[in-house]
Parts: C-alpha cells; sequence; structure tokens
C-alpha cells in the first residue's frame, strides 16, 4: 500500500486529498519488474489543513483547551463579532476564521440563541463552501463544545448525529431559513 498526499485546487479552504493506492498483482503470482503494476484500489480521502499555526503563546491562552488544541485559536482579524460571546462562541469564531479565512462576515449578539453569546452565524452565499464550513464544525463538534448546526434550513446535533441533516420548518426567509449562512450555537 502507498499512500500519496496531493493538494487540491480549493479555493474554499486549505484541502490536500490523501490518495491510498494498493499495486501488484493478485496474491501467489509474480511479475516482471517491467510489467505495469495493477492498481486494486484506490482511496480518496479529504484532509483539513489550517492554513495557520497555533503559537506557543496561543496555546498558553484562556481560549485553548485541551480539547482544541488541533484547532487554531489565534485571534482572527478585529470584526468586533467576538465582543459578548461566551468563550466556546470565540472558540468557534476563531477555528473557522482561521480554517476559512475568505469569510468576511460573521454574526454575532442578536436575538434568540444570539443574546446569550451562545451562537455566531457564518455568512456565506456559495452553497459548497457554506457545506465545507458545515462539515467542519461537524468534524469539530466535540472539540469545540457544539449543541447546534443549522444549514439551509436543516439542522444537525451531536446528540442525533446519526440522523443526519433535518428538515426544519420554513421559518419564511431566506435568512431565517439559513440559506444565506451557517448558524452554529455551542452547549
Amino acid at each position: 500500500m502507498t499512500a500519496f498526499v496531493l493538494p487540491t485546487v480549493a479555493a474554499s479552504a486549505a484541502m490536500a486529498a490523501v490518495v491510498a493506492v494498493s499495486a501488484g498483482a493478485n496474491p501467489g503470482t509474480q511479475t516482471s519488474a517491467t510489467a505495469p503494476a495493477v492498481v486494486h484500489s484506490v482511496t480518496l480521502t479529504a484532509v483539513h489543513t489550517p492554513r495557520r499555526a497555533v503559537s506557543r503563546s496561543d496555546a498558553r491562552s484562556a481560549l485553548m483547551t485541551p480539547r482544541t488544541a488541533g484547532l487554531s485559536m489565534v485571534p482572527c482579524p478585529s470584526d468586533g463579532v467576538e465582543a459578548g460571546l461566551q468563550p466556546a462562541a470565540v472558540r468557534v469564531h476563531r477555528a473557522v476564521c482561521n480554517a476559512f479565512p475568505q469569510i468576511a462576515r460573521y454574526g454575532g449578539l442578536g436575538a434568540g440563541e444570539h443574546a446569550n453569546g451562545k451562537a455566531i452565524d457564518i455568512m456565506t452565499t456559495d452553497v459548497a463552501l457554506g457545506y465545507e464550513i458545515a462539515d467542519f464544525l461537524k468534524a469539530h463538534a466535540a472539540e469545540l463544545g457544539l449543541f447546534d448546526v443549522i444549514y439551509r434550513q436543516h439542522i444537525w446535533t451531536p446528540v442525533r448525529a446519526g440522523e443526519g441533516w433535518r428538515l426544519m420548518p420554513d421559518r419564511g426567509s431566506i435568512t431565517a431559513n439559513h440559506f444565506d449562512h451557517v448558524h452554529v450555537s455551542v452547549n
């Protein structure tokens, strides 16, 4: 089994594809040195690679916990969104803004879950990017202490992860139905 890491062209995040190739003839047969290898299987796996590393001073930060040590908690360019957020929501903001630096707009304090500083909105009209962010959040749900992720009128929760995305009732608008942003709330 040979594994290769190939960079992929992904404008929405730093990604790499890990390609595992199992080459050779059937077991028990001989091949000459000049015979081409037979590829038995190819497995493609997307691997998220953050763009910025965590410095030692960031690792000592109060926002860095043992569970989030693999995520970048480097403070993001000041957009004011962290004001009033609970520490867990700040960690989500920093993890997302470091992994997806092309996101320019976030929503913080507001009504509902946003009033207590436990929710953040990640604004994007790029559907593929929205799903990429949602998948990133789902993959790090335990580390970030997520309560839920909502995108495109569907909700995902760690406690019901086995059910996948569940359809939500129509709330009446593009924004209320989360078609223009990924909503994430923390415990």
